[in-house]
């Protein structure tokens, strides 16, 4: 946000306007400059500068026309390395169908060449950056895969992660919405405007000055900034509701952008008014510099992304119930921070095993963030992510059994892999079959994954009799559409050994309400598309599945609001499955309060009610009292 308090008292050090030739030139040179250092002082860490691996084709961009070459076809020299090659993230747009692509009957015309005017002024410019830079390769995915070859398009969309990892710098396209924009805008006519910086952010001082806050005695930095700094996007604004935020970086509001970026050892990305790079060592544009001293890392994080640091991303929105009526998520993540998650996990040496706790959370925040983004075709939700969940596979697995990909969710990490609940009452399952409902992918809308531990601080916890058996995974599978295991499905289900209970929907509406026991037993809930659950209605039976029990002691308001037993509780709400006999798809969840006011105010948190003494939240065992095998699909 602008900021009010400081005068405009350097003018002078406003960006002086350029040419369009000239800026384009500066910005070469700067990329040159940003790449040498990134390889000087990062070594290993992002890159060995190397590929280990190249895609299956490449466009040859050395030659007066742009050819599409096989990789095999490329010959070396003997011990001469792979060629380092770059990629293109780009938007396609809604008018993709005016541009060129490969397909079947085309290809023969992209191996003997296209002359540079053919190509969109986005290709265009990415094949000019590429020379300048001086590689003689780049992968684009709409001119090297063959796009209306179903089986091609599977196998090298198995293979993004591969792609992106080894490529050695990948190209962003992040100011437009289409092919037609180009890298380089004229940058005229843009307002620059005072922002303030964290004080362990280093500073180019040829743009910020240190000052005062007229209000107190803390010095903070200051500059004049373009206003779409990339990095200064919460999440929460990178919707298709948010206009300004399409409008400046349209790249960044769509899913399969997502993947690229966080695969790809190095970026830099050509916004309106701005450059930015980042590594897996650094983040600079022509504004400031944010640096990664491993030395200051704090759980596994740069030390800019501190706790502290991030406080500050999730008091952008307030934490309250009443933010899942207006579509805003009740728990924030910057994409910084979801990238620098995934860096710290994907590049922990081999010798170091990471905890199953870490690959877990942030599996979770990478599909938190993924699931805001957009896609231009629904049925492409998990292929979008299937080159991150390849990179994460060896992370996730367990040495105590197979770990198998279930349509968006790993089964060693059930039964958490199943505390997700959506954060828009206007979530709607897709018009054709996606994932299982178990998973997050069956829903189109944002989600976010509920934690049951988080109050934890507050409370001293013991595992109830129950919690260590309720929930056991007995058998799971899944049925890839194509060769990529981790893209689309046709099918997939998980038995469940479980404590299960009943109960019947008594109100529909604002508030769902399922009923156990006549008048007596009664449990708010929320379901997982609560604007589209037909056939589900008012009468119907649903089943409840304990996933996990804990019993609250030492409870600091036992005897004022709470003379009894209290318990934390997380129960899978299902209905009869309409395509499978005898088994059952997931309706909802019911899960705790995460925060003390919610708890105090015994008030429902978006589902979570741990309000009546009737609910399961005051009495789990009138509730569950019998064990059962579920199939759920």
């Amino acid at each position: 946000m602008p900021i009010n308090l400081i005068s405009v008292s350097s003018p002078d050090k406003i960006p002086p306007r350029r040419p369009l030739q000239s800026h384009i030139s500066n910005s070469i040179a700067m990329i040159k400059k940003w790449t040498s250092q990134c390889v000087d002082e990062h070594g290993l860490r992002c890159s060995r500068g190397t590929p280990a691996k190249l895609p299956t084709r490449l466009l040859k961009v050395t030659g007066e026309k742009i050819r599409l070459v096989d990789s095999r076809d490329i010959t070396l020299s003997e011990g001469q390395p792979l060629p380092a090659y770059l990629t293109l993230s780009h938007s396609w747009g809604p008018n993709s169908h005016t541009q060129i692509k490969a397909t079947s009957t085309n290809i023969w015309v992209l191996r003997r060449g296209l002359s540079f005017r053919q190509l969109s002024k986005t290709f265009q410019d990415a094949v000019m950056v590429t020379r300048e830079l001086g590689f003689g390769y780049i992968w684009i995915d709409s001119l090297c895969i063959i796009q209306d070859d179903r089986h091609d398009w599977d196998r090298e969309s198995s293979m993004m992660a591969s792609i992106y990892q080894n490529s050695f710098l990948t190209l962003s396209a992040t100011r437009c919405a289409d092919g037609h924009g180009g890298f380089f805008s004229p940058f005229s006519n843009t307002p620059y405007v005072w922002r303030g910086a964290k004080t362990n952010v280093v500073k180019n001082k040829h743009l910020w000055d240190l000052k005062k806050i007229e209000s107190g005695s803390v010095q903070r930095w200051f500059a004049l900034t373009p206003p779409d700094d990339i990095r200064d996007i919460p999440l929460h604004n990178i919707s298709s509701s948010n206009v300004e935020v399409h409008l400046s970086h349209p790249l960044l509001t769509r899913a399969r952008a997502f993947q690229e970026r966080l695969l790809s050892p190095r970026v830099v990305h050509f916004g309106n008014t701005q450059l930015a790079w980042e590594c897996r060592g650094s983040f600079w544009t022509d504004d400031y510099i944010v640096e990664d001293d491993p030395s200051k890392r704090q759980n596994d994080l740069p030390a800019y992304l501190s706790p502290e640091q991030s406080l500050f991303w999730k008091q952008q929105i307030e934490d309250s119930p009443a933010n899942l009526h207006k579509g805003l998520p009740v728990v924030m993540y910057p994409i910084e921070e979801t990238r620098l998650r995934f860096i710290s996990l994907i590049t922990t040496p081999s010798t170091e095993k990471s905890e199953p706790d870490t690959a877990r959370q942030t599996w979770n925040v990478i599909v938190e963030a993924f699931s805001h983004l957009m896609l231009a075709y629904e049925m492409d939700r998990l292929p979008a992510l299937s080159g991150i969940a390849l990179a994460m596979k060896p992370f996730v697995s367990t040495s105590s059994s197979e770990t198998k990909y279930l349509g968006g969710i790993w089964s060693s990490q059930i039964p958490q892999a199943f505390y997700w609940a959506c954060t828009s009452r206007f979530a709607a399952r897709p018009t054709s079959y996606r994932a299982p409902s178990f998973s997050w992918a069956s829903i189109e809308g944002p989600i976010a994954f509920r934690n049951p531990w988080k109050a934890r601080g507050l409370f001293q916890t013991r595992e109830t009799p129950t919690a260590t058996s309720s929930c056991e995974l007995l058998e799971c599978s899944s049925q890839a559409e194509g060769v990529d295991v981790h893209g689309r499905v046709t099918g997939g289900y998980v038995k469940l050994r479980s404590w299960v209970s009943w109960g019947r929907i008594r109100e529909t509406g604002d508030t769902w309400v399922i009923e156990h026991m006549p008048g007596l037993q009664r449990q708010k809930f929320w379901p997982d598309t609560p604007q589209y659950t037909t056939p589900t209605k008012k009468g119907d039976e649903v089943r409840l599945c304990l996933l996990e029990c804990m019993e609250l002691s030492n409870d600091p308001l036992r005897g004022v609001i709470n003379p009894g037993s209290w318990y934390r509780v997380m129960v899978l709400v299902l209905r009869p499955s309409l395509t499978t006999k005898g088994a059952w798809e997931r309706f909802g969840l019911i899960y705790p309060a995460e925060d003390l006011d919610s708890y105090l105010n015994r008030r429902e948190d978006a589902g979570a009610d741990i309000g009546t003494d009737t609910s399961m939240f005051a009495d789990p065992f009138s509730w569950f009292r019998t064990q059962e095998v579920l199939e759920i699909v």
